[in-house]
């Protein structure tokens, strides 16, 4: 049996663990972040009747908070936009709808966001510099209003909570 290189060896055992530590420096660098999940779209179709929750307790209701819409998507899918709802549920019942558009990508149908071959990542904005109104369960609700029943390409999406900048 042929002994490996160490050259090979070293690409073979380092470049995964220097990888796994880049992003969890990464990940620990990110001290604005409050909450952020992902959640998959099975084979990248997302039914027009699916909504994708996220819930999340708040102990903060005194700083300003940003919220983000996280969505991968890969090259399956065939429009430059997306219509979504966002329905927001408060701890004591009250909800409120949003209806928003978003620009996924450029006139020349280059991809906005980031990543690498043909899934990315694009973080959208939802609200911004927002208190809230008071502590408990929040639960956010996200579908497409696409005109497609089945929209294909959306592989995830996510939810952000971030810090806001000092007024």
């Amino acid at each position: 049996m042929k002994r490996k290189p160490v050259n090979a060896i070293a690409k073979t055992i380092l470049a995964p663990v220097l990888a796994f530590l880049f992003a969890v420096l990464m990940v620990s660098c990110d001290h604005n972040r409050i909450y952020e999940e992902f959640k998959p779209i099975e084979n990248a179709r997302w039914d027009y009747h699916d909504s994708i929750s996220f819930q999340f307790e708040v102990d903060d209701s005194l700083n300003y908070h940003n919220f983000l819409i996280n969505l991968r998507h890969n090259n399956d899918y065939p429009y430059a936009n997306i219509h979504l709802f966002i329905t927001s549920y408060l701890p004591d019942g009250r909800y409120a709808l949003d209806t928003l558009t978003y620009v996924l990508a450029q006139p020349d149908g280059k991809w906005l966001g980031s990543g690498i071959g043909d899934i990315k990542t694009i973080q959208l904005p939802f609200q911004n510099n927002v208190i809230f109104p008071r502590n408990g369960i929040y639960t956010f609700s996200i579908t497409h209003g696409m005109r497609d029943t089945l929209l294909n390409g959306i592989t995830e999406a996510g939810f952000r909570i971030e810090k806001a900048e000092e007024k």
